[in-house]
């Protein structure tokens, strides 16, 4: 069963490349990346299955106007890419989001019901554990999951990560839901970055609840590539208006922000902090059945 991408971001062409790579090796027929604003001069040309879209004032005008929040200008952008894409179904993920697992794109499509028009599957969030260089960009191996039972990560998340926790939301730094895949050529109201609306009804279910054919797939969620890009990142969120953040994201924006303000060692810190799990981490993350290791990228 075929699938295509389509993003929204502003990264590197060294982001992008390793992005498209991906897709295409797991058998995407196009990768569509819209770039959130005028194309830089430089830029490569697109390699096959590529193709880059300048979200630039030309674009925006066409489409109505240039929405001010990132999720509705995602929400337009998947719009678009759905009514030109190639496949059966569209993955609609940001640049640092890698779908992996036991099983194939393709067969995990093909075990879909009919009736599923879309179907969002689980994240896992990549940090670096024992072995991992926490100074190589890519280099992180460990991947830890939500924790399934919030009154046990009310419980026991304190005494995993300390004060960090409360920055999380169910073990995770990042979004805990996912992202999804969505069948072309059907009319939908809205398709956002977790669920797909039509007339106000979501249509999206996820992957645990069509039972375990399902199974087996996750959405690799590399928040922190790298401590530089992580930097930058956050540099560009504080400018790029966000209507939905959680309450955690939020905090946790305040303190990367003040980290960053306070130079580089307390930034290098905060970040080792965030994604660096210990040994004792590990195992009791392990042995909650919230973490594993996979290495995606040598």
């Amino acid at each position: 069963m075929q699938f295509s991408t389509v993003s929204l971001g502003l990264e590197s062409p060294e982001v992008v490349a390793r992005f498209a790579g991906h897709y295409l090796a797991a058998g995407a027929k196009r990768v569509t990346v819209f770039h959130d604003g005028p194309l830089p001069e430089g830029w490569p040309a697109p390699r096959e299955g590529l193709e880059i879209i300048a979200c630039d004032d030309a674009f925006w005008a066409a489409q109505g106007g240039r929405p001010e929040a990132l999720e509705e200008r995602q929400a337009a952008v998947y719009a678009v890419g759905l009514a030109r894409c190639p496949s059966p179904w569209m993955l609609a993920a940001d640049l640092d989001e890698f779908v992996f697992g036991e099983t194939s794109v393709a067969a995990f499509l093909a075990a879909v019901p009919e009736a599923c028009e879309a179907v969002r599957i689980p994240v896992a969030e990549a940090v670096w554990g024992p072995g991992d260089d926490p100074g190589e960009p890519w280099g992180s191996s460990y991947f830890r999951l939500p924790w399934r039972s919030g009154r046990l990560w009310r419980l026991g998340g304190r005494l995993v990560y300390g004060d960090v926790a409360r920055f999380m939301r169910a073990g995770l730094l990042g979004h805990v839901d996912g992202k999804q895949f969505i069948r072309t050529g059907r009319a939908y109201s809205r398709i956002g970055n977790i669920n797909t609306r039509r007339d106000g009804v979501v249509v999206t279910r996820t992957a645990r609840e069509l039972g375990p054919g399902c199974q087996g797939l996750y959405l690799g969620h590399f928040d922190a590539i790298g401590f530089e890009r992580w930097s930058t990142k956050w540099r560009l969120r504080q400018a790029r208006l966000a209507v939905n953040m959680s309450a955690a994201r939020e905090a946790q924006m305040a303190m990367i922000l003040a980290a960053l303000d306070a130079g580089e060692p307390e930034a290098r810190r905060v970040f080792r902090r965030f994604f660096g799990i210990s040994r004792a981490q590990h195992a009791l993350l392990a042995a909650l059945g919230c973490c594993f290791r996979r290495r995606l990228f040598d």
